[in-house]
């Protein structure tokens, strides 16, 4: 084989990884779509109020999506969706392969083999399919070969809020991190449970942080000024697609 020819096989197969990580994240869509159709009442789909050709446009594309991707939907006892890396060889010439687990991936990779049978050692660790908030974590986390296995430990054992202040931590106060030993906890991050900066203002003069106020007089202030103070120590964010207000000291 040519040098020429080489370059041209190696291209096709990357080509070709790329189409299957493009097409499993479409697949994630249409997962959602599914849980979304299972999810409705069966007076939903009767209703005279729907349409006649609703039903019959769900059932067919729940019948598409079974058949398509029945590895990355969620399955009928609501668990939620299997995380799914993509390693990317590097080597142009070999094939890359998706995992679901450490082991996975150490099984695949010992026994990937290039074009020319030699062994693959280097990848680009992708994030393919999972939770919203998974993704964001893997984000942050910025997934490689060496950390592979802690963070599938944590998305395993971190709670939605433990995940929230990791993402926040990491991804936007520039934390660092020992990706063996990190824990949900270890991140002096304030996470309060409101979307704007104005709302936390409210709650603040509610609460009393700027001495009592009578409260026939808290419909006169200023909400939006005492939110452009608080954005000097406070900060908005979206993390999978929930609305947050967070202090990073």
């Amino acid at each position: 084989m040519t040098g020429h020819e080489s370059k041209l096989t190696g291209d096709a197969w990357l080509l070709s990884d790329r189409v299957s990580c493009l097409f499993l994240s479409r697949m994630r869509l249409f997962s959602r779509l599914k849980r979304w159709v299972n999810g409705l009442p069966a007076p939903a789909l009767n209703s005279a109020r729907v349409g006649r050709s609703l039903p019959a446009q769900l059932s067919v594309a729940q019948a598409f999506v079974t058949r398509l991707s029945p590895r990355c939907l969620e399955n009928n006892k609501g668990e939620t969706i299997m995380t799914t890396l993509f390693a990317q060889p590097y080597d142009l010439s070999a094939t890359g392969f998706y995992f679901e687990s450490v082991d996975d991936y150490q099984l695949k990779s010992q026994a990937l083999r290039n074009a020319y049978g030699q062994p693959v050692e280097e990848y680009e660790i992708q994030f393919i399919d999972g939770d919203d908030i998974d993704a964001a974590l893997a984000k942050a986390w910025d997934l490689s070969q060496c950390n592979l296995a802690g963070f599938f430990r944590c998305v395993e054992e971190f709670s939605l809020d433990e995940k929230q202040c990791f993402i926040i931590a990491v991804g936007e106060c520039g934390y660092s991190f020992d990706p063996d030993k990190v824990s949900g906890n270890e991140f002096e991050v304030t996470i309060y449970g409101c979307e704007t900066l104005t709302e936390l203002a409210r709650e603040f003069v509610e609460e009393g942080m700027y001495g009592e106020v009578n409260e026939n007089l808290q419909w006169y202030l200023d909400y939006d000024a005492i939110a452009l103070d608080l954005a000097v120590d406070h900060t908005e964010t979206t993390i999978a697609g929930v609305k947050l207000v967070y202090a990073c000291p």
